[in-house]
Formats: structure tokens, C-alpha cells, sequence
């Protein structure tokens, strides 16, 4: 599957995570820097019709890692 958010880069405190080709499976996610740290991370229900919202306003100006992870698959964007 593959992942990618919009807007990129984010201006505001929210930006969409769009999935395609995933499962409906619950899908793992995390936000972390390009360092590795860990910022957010949560699972989603895996209804990968709608846009899923990343909250991005606690986050200090920078490039991040979004990765989705269901079940084996794995996909990164910045």
C-alpha cells in the first residue's frame, strides 16, 4: 500500500494522511522526527475511505516520518 499527506509541506496544524490500497485492517501509526523520536503514535480503525487527520500543531517546525505499519506491510512519507 502506499501513503502520502496533504498538504506537504503541512503550514497549519492539520494535515490528511491518505492511505491507498491498504486492508481494512486497524492501521499503526506514528509520527517521528527525521532523529527518530517518537512524537505521536495511535492506531487507526482501518476504514481507509476517509481522510485521517494528523494533528500537527504540538509539533515543533521540522521534517517528520509518518509510517503506517498493518499487519506486515509497512509505508513511509515525510
Amino acid at each position: 500500500f502506499q501513503v502520502f499527506v496533504i498538504p506537504n509541506p503541512a503550514l497549519s496544524g492539520t494535515a490528511y494522511l491518505h492511505v491507498a490500497g491498504a486492508l481494512k485492517q486497524p492501521l499503526h501509526i506514528s509520527i517521528s522526527s527525521i532523529a527518530g523520536k517518537q512524537h505521536q503514535r495511535w492506531t487507526h480503525s482501518g476504514d481507509v475511505a476517509t481522510q485521517i487527520p494528523l494533528h500537527l500543531q504540538n509539533l515543533p517546525a521540522g521534517t517528520y516520518l509518518v509510517t503506517v505499519r498493518q499487519g506486515s506491510a509497512v509505508a513511509t512519507t515525510k
